[in-house]
């Protein structure tokens, strides 16, 4: 009697045993082969066995080893031999096809080594197989090209670049990093390339040599908060500065201020703006720094290129010697980055986008611990728990029956996405 059920029905059970960490079974075909898949002849003699050991799924806390004897048999017809198929054992590694579907999909939430313990097998080959899942993934689940494109930093252990789907607010991809390279390649491998109209992104220089040499024909647009970013920075740049001469209580009411700077002034309550006043008279150079700030994002209120451009303009002007070196980020952005800078005045990115986007950054740092990038890539992009709640026409996942059809969707929405990893779903 087997110490398991092996519920493989073309197989027949000669032997089985149980040790302290594995359940053993000796094996062999039920049917034997009939015809040569060489000549098709059915004038066949027995050549021998070989005994192969086969991985299967772990039962109980141990793992399961199959030993199959595997007939090798003459072809009286053309003289050539062969050794009989094994049904059900994965044609490229010497384990089961239900063991092979299982460990794809445990790679995305486990390591690569505790499914090799639990196996038997070496990290090595968890990995080619995590990979093998995840090639299949992207012919079965495939993002359409978006028109209006975002590429966003995020940082999942590392700084990478994550492509978006501006309009509808979801994820394409998550790239390995931020070179020129890599967004190259990934552009390059767009199905519908003439598809994408604009490009969103922040101040990264190879990203927009990427995209230059790749999709010449796209305009290429600088999403205002990564410029009024410069902004906040250079105001706290400013009271970093400034703090440094003081000491004691002056001290610490410079780090009650220090939240209240890199706020809009118009979200200020009547009580921080009387603060904020009274600090800037007793510390003038942090008063003109607010002032600077909140004029450089009133620019961002105007209604064309032009208007933008002269606000600038006036804004770089009145900028005072002293507090040059610490706005100097932004002159040299608009500088080296004018036509993309302007052309958000003719085509903004969307507030819910740029929100969605900073939700999620905030909580995807939870991803980075002790997984790999490629399992944290299939986390994000091809989640189940993603991927079946979505809505609005690219809300469900579609399951075709051919497992090869590409299914086109828009994406994993970013604000489901950072809910479901605040929450610790995927």
């Amino acid at each position: 009697m087997p110490a398991i059920d092996l519920n493989l029905p073309a197989y027949t059970v000669l032997a089985a045993e149980e040790t302290a960490s594995d359940y053993v079974s000796r094996v062999e075909v039920s049917q034997a082969p009939s015809f040569c898949p060489n000549c098709g002849s059915d004038h066949l003699v027995g050549f021998g066995h070989r005994e192969q050991p086969v991985k299967d799924l772990p039962f109980r806390g141990k793992r399961v080893v199959i030993y199959v004897s595997t007939r090798r048999m003459l072809c009286r017809t053309c003289g050539r031999t062969f050794s009989e198929q094994l049904p059900d054992v994965d044609k490229k590694r010497a384990m089961t096809a239900r063991l092979v579907g299982w460990i794809g999909p445990q790679a995305v939430k486990r390591t690569f080594s505790s499914i090799a313990e639990e196996v038997g097998v070496v990290p090595g080959t968890v990995r080619a197989i995590f990979l093998d899942y995840v090639r299949e993934l992207g012919e079965r689940i495939r993002f359409a090209t978006p028109r209006w494109m975002g590429i966003e930093e995020m940082h999942v252990i590392h700084p990478r670049n994550m492509v978006t789907n501006v309009e509808s607010c979801t994820t394409v991809d998550l790239l390995l990093d931020r070179s020129k390279g890599s967004l190259s390649q990934f552009l390059r491998s767009l199905a519908d390339p003439d598809a994408v109209e604009y490009v969103a992104m922040d101040l990264w220089l190879p990203s927009r040599n990427a995209v230059r040499a790749v999709l010449p024909a796209a305009r290429i647009v600088v999403d205002g908060r990564h410029v009024v970013r410069l902004a906040d920075e250079a105001v706290d740049s400013v009271w970093s500065a400034t703090a440094q001469g003081f000491e004691g209580p002056r001290r610490r009411n410079m780090t009650q201020i220090r939240g209240l700077l890199t706020r809009r002034e118009g979200d200020l309550s009547e009580q921080e703006r009387l603060l904020l006043a009274d600090f800037a008279r007793s510390s003038p150079v942090i008063g003109e720094a607010f002032w600077l700030k909140e004029r450089f994002w009133d620019i961002y209120d105007a209604e064309t290129p032009a208007a933008a451009c002269s606000a600038y303009e006036e804004w770089s002007q009145a900028i005072p010697r002293g507090l040059r070196a610490h706005f100097k980020p932004i002159i040299k952005a608009f500088e080296q980055w004018m036509p993309e800078i302007l052309a958000y005045f003719e085509h903004p990115v969307a507030n819910d986008y740029g929100n969605a986007v900073n939700e999620l950054r905030g909580v995807v740092n939870q991803l980075g611990r002790g997984y790999s990038f490629e399992a944290l890539r299939v986390q994000m992009l091809y989640s189940e728990n993603a991927l079946n709640s979505l809505v609005n026409g690219f809300a469900v996942e579609r399951r075709t029956r051919a497992p090869r059809e590409a299914v086109p969707l828009a994406g994993v929405d970013l604000t489901l996405l950072a809910r479901l990893i605040g929450t610790g779903e995927i």
